[in-house]
Order: structure tokens, then C-alpha cells, then sequence
């Protein structure tokens, strides 16, 4: 059986990740164009861009897809920081 991932979820692990890296993110959700992006909120004008580098059109992805992505992050913020 599958384990449902939920909204709340995903913004508790943004959230996180957002406290990480000292960034302002935000998850948008979109059924109609695909799914799941993650995006930074620009302080200076307060528009929204691509996080880490990537432009704003990049590619939506799916509930679990960006569960296991934010959860990569995670890992890796981690385990850096413990070194």
C-alpha cells in the first residue's frame, strides 16, 4: 500500500529547507500544468523565480517526485553540515 503524501507534508519539509539554506521557498501546485514546483520568493521585488539556480518554467513534478526531492535536499543539507 501506498503511503499518501499530503500538503502539509510537503510545506513542513519546504519549510525545513527553506531554514537550511536561509531562503525564502514556496510550493505551487498546479493540476493543469503538471503538478508540484518549487520556487524562491525574491525579497527585493517579491516575485517568485526558481530555486537553486533553476529557471521559473522548469518542469512540474509529481507529489511523491517532490517528496523525494525535498527529502534528498534534506539528506545532503545533513550531511553536510556534519562534516
Amino acid at each position: 500500500m501506498k503511503t499518501r503524501i499530503t500538503q502539509r507534508q510537503l510545506t513542513e519539509k519546504v519549510d525545513r529547507v527553506g531554514q537550511m539554506t536561509g531562503k525564502r521557498l514556496h510550493l505551487s501546485f498546479a493540476a493543469s500544468y503538471g503538478g508540484y514546483r518549487l520556487n524562491e520568493m525574491e525579497t527585493h521585488t517579491g516575485g517568485a523565480s526558481g530555486c537553486f539556480g533553476r529557471s521559473v518554467d522548469c518542469a512540474r513534478i509529481s507529489a511523491r517526485e517532490i517528496d523525494q526531492f525535498l527529502d534528498g535536499i534534506i539528506v545532503g543539507l545533513t550531511w553536510n553540515e556534519q562534516k
